[in-house]
């Protein structure tokens, strides 16, 4: 099969990484107005609850399970492979791995025209420790995202 190259088109071939602690992300493509990644969440990560002034997202689950929190921790769902959680941008939410490892494939909407904040519904949720891992599963580097909260809502 002869391979063509054409401007703008990116082939991206995904490879679940391996873990060292318990969340990593996988880049796999974006541009200013559209993210994707994998999570890849080891048994207990959690995400506590926030929400994104200019992000729509998308969680598919590609393997393993999934808890999604809405406000006041509320369980939303939990979900396993070939199942999803849309959550529109102001959207209060959380997730954490329900049992052992979990894949997700996050597909963020990025809307230009809104402020980019993020807010913390809980005390940590703003500080986001993770492994970088290229689509191809290679170890990046490890990071410490801290979120920069625009406003706090509830404790």
């Amino acid at each position: 099969m002869q391979k063509s190259t054409q401007p703008g088109l990116k082939l991206v071939k995904y490879r679940k990484p391996t873990l060292s602690g318990l969340r990593g992300i996988s880049a796999l493509a974006s541009t200013d107005t559209l993210s994707v990644i994998v999570q890849t969440l080891g048994p207990g990560a959690r995400q506590g609850l926030h929400a994104h002034g200019a992000y729509d997202g998308f969680y598919f689950a590609l393997a393993g399970r999934a808890r999604f929190y809405g406000e006041g921790n509320a369980l939303f769902a939990e979900i396993g492979p070939g199942e999803a959680v849309f959550v529109p941008r102001g959207t209060v939410y959380g997730f954490e791995a329900a049992d052992g490892e979990v894949e997700l494939l996050a597909i963020d909407g990025i809307d230009k025209t809104a402020a980019d904040s993020f807010i913390a519904a809980e005390p940590g949720s703003d500080l986001v420790r993770f492994e970088l891992f290229s689509a191809e599963g290679d170890r990046l580097g490890g990071h410490a995202l801290e979120m920069r909260p625009q406003r706090s809502q509830g404790s």
